[in-house]
């Protein structure tokens, strides 16, 4: 068994090790390599030069390239949580990045206040309209618009984030449980290990093209970056970086529809899942939604360390004697299985002769044998 889950583990890693670092890096690493043997930044640029020089390596120049892409790669993954992170606008561990990061927080805030605004349907403004139907249809689909955008900012200004990509994250984070007085972040990696596999794999799934998005946005960006100083004065092949720049704004644009999906399933898995955290804890089951919020507080609490010993809580704890280990329940699983067996033929006796036969009594009044009358 426990080779099955090492060979299991080691499928996904390297499954997402392979989809996440070693093609964006190996991406990254190709378009590097290509510059250079098209032979910028020293002279112009040229794509037979670069053909050329590419047809010329072998052996031992193939395998070096190859350790160096799995090297590269090793180095990234990482930080792939902090890739995401950065790309969600978490810069306070430098001074510039606080400073860009103030900005873009009050350009958003703003952005949001005029979202806040345009979903806002006045009544007098859809009267005065009446009489063109076009410009009021135009403005009640802008305030539909508006007010879908703003499911993207946290409802709480102060936790407004720097990028869009944080802002849905954050949304989201604020979003799941709140109905029910839970702390998503606090809950949430208690809750994950509890999921059925079926979730799981749609929850990783998510995560891993989220990951995917957010490394080739990294890349492409680290990419337009060095092809702008390797092509730096060459004029038409500068539209190189400028269609790495298009990529990378289209990565983050997935990157934020897959971070909003992969917000609503943990906001569903949330709502469905969330009393097997407390059967997990031991904790009695509420009877109803104000129990409920009694309880995923004191539980949010406790779970925070910030339940002080004298203040007591409100929490009662169920222990019950049929909570069984996964060796008792598969054993008592195959116990109860339906055990079909074989029927033996029935053998009716052979007799010699007819002189062998036991003697019919025919004075035995006619009976009922199996609910049929005999004749």
């Amino acid at each position: 068994m426990l080779d099955a889950l090492v060979r299991t583990g080691a499928r996904q890693f390297t499954r997402r090790f392979l989809l996440v670092s070693v093609f964006p890096t190996s991406l990254l690493l190709f378009l590097i390599f290509g510059l250079l043997w098209s032979g910028a930044p020293g002279q112009g640029p040229s794509i037979q030069r670069a053909i050329n020089t590419a047809t010329e390596l072998y052996g031992i120049r193939v395998w070096l390239l190859i350790l160096v892409a799995i090297v590269t790669s090793l180095v990234f993954h990482p930080l792939q949580l902090s890739l995401v992170r950065f790309l969600e606008g978490y810069w306070d561990g430098w001074a510039v990045g606080r400073t860009i990061g103030n900005v873009l927080i009050r350009r958003h805030e703003m952005r949001q206040r005029d979202l806040e605004e345009a979903a806002e349907v006045d009544d007098d403004d859809d009267e005065e309209l009446e009489h063109k139907e076009e410009e009021a249809l135009g403005s009640r689909r802008w305030s539909e618009r508006a007010a879908q955008l703003l499911e993207r900012y946290p409802a709480s200004p102060d936790r407004i984030m720097p990028t869009t990509l944080g802002n849905v994250l954050r949304a989201a984070e604020d979003l799941a449980g709140q109905r029910y007085g839970l702390d998503a972040p606090m809950i949430w990696p208690r809750l994950y290990v509890l999921l059925p596999v079926n979730v799981l794999r749609i929850l990783n799934d998510l995560r891993v093209q989220l990951d995917i998005a957010a490394q080739l946005c990294v890349m492409l960006l680290i990419g337009a970056a060095t092809s702008t100083w390797l092509l730096l004065g060459d004029g038409v092949w500068l539209s190189i970086p400028l269609a790495l720049y298009a990529l990378a704004w289209l990565a983050y644009r997935s990157a934020i529809a897959i971070a909003t999906e992969y917000g609503s399933m943990v906001a569903t898995a949330i709502d469905l899942y969330r009393f097997d955290l407390l059967r997990a804890l031991h904790i009695r089951l509420p009877r109803n939604l104000d129990e409920e919020l009694k309880t995923n507080a004191d539980v949010c609490q406790i779970l925070a360390y910030e339940a002080e010993s004298d203040e007591g809580s409100n929490l009662v704890y169920e222990h019950s004697d049929q909570r069984w280990s996964v060796r008792e329940l598969l054993l008592r699983i195959s116990a109860t299985k339906r055990v079909t067996y074989k029927r033996r033929p029935s053998v009716r006796p052979t007799y010699t002769s007819e002189a062998a036969k036991p003697p019919m009594d025919r004075t035995a009044p006619n009976t009922v044998r199996l609910g049929i009358r005999s004749p």
